[in-house]
């Protein structure tokens, strides 16, 4: 007895139904999964929309004349070095340091506000050439 509750309950589990007349029959029903996986949720779209805006405007004020393959590399190298550098100390502060204001370095302060860590040379260039 308790080896036939011990099948019936494993067949409930995977997803079987055997009866004493069928053989187990796989139940497939259309599902969608609630929690998006495998996809990329509203806000963290919404923000690398504005991490591409950022970059975009920033490489066309400071870098106009440059190709998009350079203004991403030294995109990259400046959010690099202000990360290691004012980002620390400027991180936990809700607006943008007046000091950075007309510098590229509150492009930098944006960008990293949006997401705690420089992007990669790829994604910026992939930003630039689809603006």
């Amino acid at each position: 007895m308790a080896d036939t509750e011990g099948r019936a309950r494993a067949g409930r589990i995977s997803g079987l139904r055997s009866g004493a007349d069928s053989p187990a029959i796989i139940v497939a029903t259309p599902v969608s999964p609630l929690d998006r996986r495998g996809r990329r949720l509203p806000h963290t779209l919404e923000a690398i929309s504005e991490r591409n805006r950022l970059l975009a405007e920033a490489a066309e004020i400071f870098m106009p004349d440059l190709s998009a393959s350079m203004q991403a590399e030294r995109l990259h190298r400046a959010i690099l070095r202000y990360q290691l550098g004012g980002w620390r100390r400027h991180r936990t502060e809700d607006e943008c340091p007046a000091r950075l204001v007309g510098r590229i370095e509150a492009f930098c302060w944006q960008i990293l506000r949006l997401h705690d860590h420089a992007p990669a040379t790829r994604s910026i260039r992939r930003a630039l050439v689809l603006r």
